[in-house]
């Protein structure tokens, strides 16, 4: 099933029944396609979990509405939407086998017992715990209880699966392998699955298209690709991974290049990357894996490439990171294999450029 938002705005009341100032959901519209899984991703109170809220029906928009499939569920309390959700918390009952808690809403329904041991079975192969059918869930890691709970979610078939940051209680190492494990059980069954977290690593690895929020509204939609290497304003460049700002003055144009004045040296970028763009106030955005240093001064056509000095630098065994003064401004750069590269020290003097086919440029 498809989902639709169209247009949902939500505010808050306090606790004597007047509207809030502030607006959770601002004017939002969306729309995941059939067997997507689509990401809501941003900081603390920007509105994504009251999105998903509002998709689950357990917050009504005050305007706006909700279209599942083609049918509108706006008014159409939690039960009735075919939904199912996966907690943060785990949610699953203490007092149950992992059995009875994935069998739960197939008994509710009132199944006959060989289709719940069926079904049920099916899902525990699905996400690994056949063996585990039979313990209880204080006999389980963090990550094998969160795979009760997404087998409980899946079980009943819903049209469409909703994530409320499932992984934020497990360690770093439990929380790639279930982000994997959700992705292939999601793509295996072809679900419709909106997923909330603030983690964009979690979001680039899981998502079909991410969602970035802030302050209510959507600040950009687009692959996990278009969202890091194209991103359409500073604070979707500065939210999701690292980046470099540095301020650039377009000084011409000429076939398919155009020029620009950066640090004090000029170089040449994609003309179309510039379209519409304001000659006095780009801004480009430069990722740090992207710039590189050397000790050489071999040029290098397809570099943008500066004199700069070492400022700060850190080790870290499979990468370093370096801050370089390039004319007072600087640049991180961050060197995978860093054995194999060279070590650079401070205060050394340094070549530092970036393939100028990287760079994207911004209205500062």
């Amino acid at each position: 099933m498809s989902v639709e938002l169209i247009n949902v705005t939500k505010r808050f009341r306090s606790p004597e029944g007047e509207v809030s100032s502030v607006v959770a959901v601002d004017n939002v519209s969306l729309v995941i396609e059939e067997g997507e899984m689509v990401t809501l991703l941003g900081p603390s109170g920007c509105g994504k979990t009251t999105t998903l809220r509002i998709v689950a029906g357990f917050e009504m928009p005050d305007s706006g509405k909700v279209v599942i499939g083609g049918h509108d569920v706006t008014d159409m309390p939690p039960n009735k939407r075919n939904t199912a959700m996966v907690f943060q918390s785990y949610a699953i009952f203490p007092h149950l086998t992992v059995f009875e808690n994935v069998a739960f809403g197939l008994r509710i329904r009132k199944l006959p017992q060989a289709a719940i041991e069926e079904k049920v079975g099916r899902m525990l192969g699905l996400v690994g715990l056949t063996e585990m059918a039979r313990r209880s869930p204080d006999q389980l890691s963090g990550g094998q209880q969160q795979r009760v709970a997404l087998a409980r979610a899946i079980v009943n078939e819903p049209d469409v699966l909703l994530f409320d940051e499932p992984l934020s209680n497990l360690d770093a190492k439990l929380r790639e392998q279930m982000r994997s494990e959700i992705r292939r059980i999601q793509q295996g069954l072809g679900i419709t699955s909106l997923y909330v977290t603030h983690d964009q690593a979690e979001a680039m690895a899981l998502s079909d298209r991410i969602v970035i929020m802030n302050e209510g509204r959507i600040a950009q939609v687009g692959s996990p690709k278009d969202i890091y290497d194209t991103p359409t304003d500073r604070f979707v460049a500065e939210f999701v991974g690292r980046a470099n700002f540095l301020p650039a003055k377009l000084t011409g144009c000429s076939g398919d290049l155009a020029t620009l004045d950066v640090m004090g040296r000029t170089i040449n970028i994609d003309r179309a990357k510039v379209a519409g763009k304001p000659a006095s106030s780009i801004e480009l955005v430069v990722r740090p894996e992207t710039v590189r240093l050397w000790r050489s001064s071999e040029a290098d056509p397809s570099m943008a490439r500066f004199a700069g000095k070492v400022r700060r630098a850190l080790y870290m065994g499979s990468v370093a990171e370096y801050d370089v003064e390039v004319d007072g401004t600087m640049l991180l750069s961050v060197v995978t294999s860093p054995a194999e590269h060279g070590i650079f020290g401070i205060d050394e003097e340094v070549s530092v450029g970036f393939p100028m086919a990287v760079v994207h440029p911004l209205c500062s």
